[in-house]
This record gives C-alpha cells, structure tokens and sequence, in this order.
C-alpha cells in the first residue's frame, strides 16, 4: 500500500486531524513528500518556515464548528486521513470518516485505551466507507534507562510507515505491560 494519489494525479490532499501537535513533524514530511496538508489542532501553529502546510484551528469539543470545517475539508477529496481524536472528543472516528471519506484513514488511539477494556483495538478496523482503513496504537519506548512515552518524530515516523506499507494494526513502540 503506497499513499493514494489525487484523482487527477496532482498533489495528494492528506488531512491530519490533532496535526498541529505530536503529528507535526508528520504533516511536515508528507509537505515535503509533495502532499496538500491540511492540519487541524486546538490552535493553528504560528507561521513557521513550512508555510505551504494549512493549518485549521477547531476545538473538538464544539462539535457543530468541528463538523462544519471537516464538510469543508471534505470538499476538496482528501485521499489520506490520519486523525488523531480523543475519547472523550464530540467527534469520534466513525463520523470523521463518515464525513470526509477518504481512500485510506488512518485512526491514532493511545496505548491506554486498551488498559481501559478496548482490547478490540488489536483487531483490524472495519469501514464500509473507505478502501483502507487502518489503526496505529501508541506504545512507549523500553530502553535501559526504563520506560518513556514515544517523541513526537517517533510517533510521526510510526504513522507515516502506517501510510506507506498498509496493514490494519500497526503498534509504534512497546505495549505497556
């Protein structure tokens, strides 16, 4: 599985939801891999040297403003999604990828969920609405220092592998024990 080209084999819409935070360096990779970002985040970065990556600022808790900006990214035919959303977020993945029906989406959960009794996390995601759908669980990193939560580049590293070779359940890091 390689990323999904636009339908007129221009540039690539992606569109990073939670892209402005840990999944910055992975909005700044795909930009310089030649895709249209569009990253959507509490607040949107502050103009930076990658102005080419648009930046949407939308609270996920207001949930009639957030689904207005994702009917508006939907507009423009995103071939790849990644969404990195909260639990306790208004919007959750099913109607993200309902609304913007992307080619690929790609779910980012935290290792915490499946400690909280999601252990279905492990399990391939199911979609009707999308020819990919894949999932990447965040571990932490084990080294003989002990335990630490995974960088921002590692998890964006993770993500983006998720994108380029496919599979339903990809796990970044160590599950904690």
């Amino acid at each position: 599985m390689t990323l999904t080209a636009s339908p007129d084999g221009s540039r690539r819409t992606t569109v990073v939801l939670g892209g402005t935070g840990m999944l910055w360096p992975l909005c700044l990779r795909l930009d310089a891999g030649g895709d249209e970002v569009h990253a959507v985040g509490h607040q949107p970065r502050p103009l930076t040297p990658e102005p080419s990556v648009i930046c949407h600022a939308a609270d996920w808790n207001d949930r009639s403003s957030y689904v207005a900006l994702l009917e508006q990214l939907a507009a423009l035919t995103p071939a790849n999604v990644v969404a990195w959303l909260h639990s306790d977020s208004a919007i959750q993945h099913e109607e993200a990828l309902a609304i913007l029906k992307p080619k690929v989406y790609i779910e980012v959960v935290g290792s915490a969920t499946i400690h909280q009794g999601d252990a279905g996390l492990l399990e391939p995601p199911m979609s009707s609405t999308c020819s990919c759908r894949q999932r990447v669980i965040l571990g932490e990193h084990r080294g003989p220092a002990g335990r630490r939560w995974l960088t921002h580049s590692e998890i964006s590293d993770g993500v983006f592998e998720a994108l380029q070779q496919g599979g339903p359940v990809r796990v970044v890091g160590e599950l904690p024990v």
